[in-house]
């Protein structure tokens, strides 16, 4: 069940490819190509939120500031979220979901993939 004001699309992996191989402790950016598919303007109120994963990345909220991220209807946007590789070898991941000023989540969820190999 959708809300024709609020989605998006997920448009491509901007950094981060799935399944990119990284060193114990980097720090890196995680980028997202997006579009607005609703009929509403993302702004203020409006965040990309952590919604499961691997709390050891160092995970945060991109939260939507009134007068530098308006997003309107149609418009496509790179989000960025710095995560950290964790210390220990393996697989890890992340999620998140686009969230509107009245709390209700939409969209596609977001991921990322990747190993830590030393």
């Amino acid at each position: 069940m959708g809300d024709e004001c609020s989605n998006n699309v997920f448009e491509g992996d901007v950094t981060i490819p799935d399944g990119t191989v990284l060193k114990p402790g980097v720090d890196f950016i995680k980028t997202w190509a997006i579009r607005n598919t609703g009929t509403c303007q993302w702004d203020e109120g409006f965040a990309l939120v952590f919604i499961g994963g691997d709390r050891a990345i160092d995970p945060y909220d991109f939260l939507f500031k009134k007068t530098s991220d308006i997003i309107s209807s149609g418009e496509g946007v790179n989000i960025s979220i710095k995560l950290t590789a964790p210390l220990a070898n393996g697989d890890y991941q992340g999620h998140w979901r686009m969230r509107n000023d009245k709390g209700y989540y939409f969209g596609t969820i977001l991921s990322v993939y990747f190993t830590v190999q030393k």
